[in-house]
């Protein structure tokens, strides 16, 4: 308890470099309402998170997010609440954000000790699980359940998954189920998985893009304006344009919309504008290029003007007439965007996007029919699920249901192609807890994921499973204010750490920062709408979300209600990059 003592002692001595940015009455409001902890590291007992046994209360469900994929202290810190979860409130059952079957997998070891737990992990195929402290988690897991199994007391936790993004797996057991208990259905379910394998293979996303952000504070109140050229070819399913986004306070974002002017099919170079003025609320504004669809598309000549006066220090080059494609992020899967020496409007060169997707496989089908040929087989296993009953035990054909429901799933979420944001994958995993909760009806679970999975935003998992389990939800949200995290790269060179910028004067990170403490947990359901000290946990800023890939400068925030999002937030002030597992 002294050490708690001692950081509250010297982060109400210090004279915080982020103070500017946060009142007293807020520094001094979470420094009372903080549950500081001594160490992110598992296996020093729970003394100090005792206090976390009246956030929770009788939760079935907590959602333990991560602002990156690739954040060591972060990942320990996910172990230790795992720990405190199982052996101090009872917990059962562990869910990571990975794929169903795969996952499951892992009960092999973590449950009998059977197959290298390295390989298991692999064997889920993210590599951002395929880490040290992932492992390290694991293998606590099993030293957990074999000495419950050893004195005959307490409950043994399971290991499991619920992403449905990748068929191949599914499709082998459906088939191998089929083959045993309705050999005359399995060639239709065999032409199934040919189907769900061709599509998994052949498609990405259905938007390609070039993005910059712009200084909202240099647009706030003023004049924008955004002009461009764009020619198309063979541009189908889809539309080039101009990409401009406004996220604002306190209504959202501000996309521009007029889509029906956007140039589709075969055209010659057109100038296209974005005219629009820029609101005082305004956080965050980004800017550049896309397409949507299959064909390709180039833009040239590209200016940014604020009342009236050309933007020229941006550190972008909007002309393209560079040796490579300088200021611009790129997270496109499914697409090329590159420089295009061939075609130009203004000077030698231009940005080309196109679709690339790999190549379609003989016999290969699409993602739409994959999925209603797949619905015909969860349709056929569940108006026979009592048949199969008399000869396979229901564990075992249920779990075939469920895997057929993966693969209409997974292909669902190909088939809209990142339109819908995360909400269709999102809805699909909620599914998928209900489902692991539903064969242990007593069980309390544990969930690890993303924030923006584990959050209450509209098409989250969170808020799925809120509405599937109301008020038995407990989401704790991750943040971090310094260091380095792991992800893959935007250059294409593999993955490898990255730096964390710095929190921004409007975000909760920064704070966070000014209260001294380098730990803490803080229960979100105290703060009060308009109150100077708390109220601010319940407006719209900027907070840290980088996924699988790096995110460079202010691309690693994003506007969110924090207090909507999370019931609790788990601070920690410096994090490094996780650490890969040896090969």
């Amino acid at each position: 308890m002294w050490k708690r003592w001692l950081l509250a002692l010297l982060a109400a001595s210090s004279a915080s470099a982020y103070a500017q940015d946060a009142t007293p009455t807020q520094i001094d409001w979470i420094r009372k309402n903080a549950v500081v902890f001594d160490t992110v590291k598992a296996g020093h007992g729970f003394e100090d998170l005792q206090p976390l046994k009246q956030l929770i209360g009788d939760a079935r469900i907590v959602a333990l997010g991560e602002p990156t994929h690739g954040s060591r202290e972060v990942f320990q810190m996910k172990h230790r609440l795992l720990e405190f979860l199982v052996e101090a409130l009872g917990f059962s059952i562990f869910s990571i954000e990975a794929n169903m079957p795969e996952s499951f997998r892992l009960n092999d070891y973590v449950l009998r000790g059977q197959w290298s737990p390295e390989e298991l992990i692999r064997g889920m195929y993210f590599w951002t699980w395929a880490t040290d402290e992932v492992r390290e988690m694991v293998e606590w897991m099993r030293r957990h359940n074999a000495e419950v199994e050893r004195r005959q007391t307490g409950s043994p936790v399971a290991f499991t998954g619920f992403d449905i993004q990748t068929p191949d797996v599914a499709t082998r057991i459906v088939t191998g189920f089929v083959e045993k208990a309705d050999p005359g259905y399995a060639p239709v379910v065999r032409k199934a998985a040919k189907a769900a394998t061709s599509a998994a293979r052949r498609l990405g996303w259905t938007i390609g893009v070039a993005t910059r952000a712009f200084p909202a504070e240099r647009a706030r109140g003023r004049k924008f304006v955004y002009h461009g050229w764009i020619k198309t070819q063979n541009l189908q399913d889809g539309y080039a344009g101009l990409l401009w986004q406004c996220d604002v306070e306190p209504d959202g974002r501000a996309l521009d919309k007029t889509q029906d002017r956007w140039p589709t099919g075969t055209t010659d170079w057109q100038r296209f504008e974005i005219t629009r003025t820029v609101p005082i609320e305004a956080t965050h504004i980004d800017f550049g290029a896309l397409m949507r669809g299959r064909g390709k598309a180039w833009f040239d000549g590209l200016e940014v003007l604020i009342d009236g006066h050309p933007i020229s220090d941006l550190s972008v080059d909007l002309d393209f007439e560079g040796r490579q494609l300088t200021g611009f992020q790129m997270p496109s899967k499914g697409y090329e965007v590159t420089l295009d020496p061939a075609e130009a409007k203004t000077g030698r060169q231009s940005l080309r996007i196109q679709d690339a997707p790999p190549p379609l496989v003989e016999g290969g089908s699409d993602p739409a029919r994959a999925a209603e040929l797949w619905q015909a087989v969860v349709t056929h296993l569940e108006q026979n699920r009592l048949r199969y009953h008399e000869q396979q035990d229901l564990l075992s054909v249920d779990w075939a249901i469920v895997n057929a429901r993966l693969v209409v799933d997974s292909m669902n979420v190909r088939e809209d192609g990142g339109r819908s944001g995360l909400a269709v994958r999102d809805r699909a995993t909620a599914r998928m807890v209900e489902w692991i909760l539903d064969q242990s009806p007593k069980a309390r679970i544990a969930l690890w994921a993303h924030n923006t999975h584990v959050s209450r935003q509209p098409g989250s998992m969170g808020r799925f499973l809120e509405e599937r389990f109301p008020g038995q939800m407990v989401a704790l949200g991750f943040a971090t204010g310094t260091g380095t995290y792991r992800a893959g790269s935007r250059a294409g060179k593999g993955v490898s750490e990255h730096g964390l910028e710095p929190p921004p004067p409007d975000s909760f990170e920064r704070v966070f920062q000014a209260s001294g403490l380098p730990r803490f947990i803080l229960d979100l359901r105290k703060a009060a709408p308009d109150s100077p000290e708390s109220g601010w946990l319940l407006e719209r800023k900027r907070f840290r979300s980088i996924g699988s890939m790096e995110m460079e400068g202010s691309f690693q925030f994003r506007p969110l209600e924090l207090r909507d999002s999370f019931d609790g937030i788990v601070w920690i002030e410096q994090t490094a990059a996780a650490l890969p597992l040896p090969r």
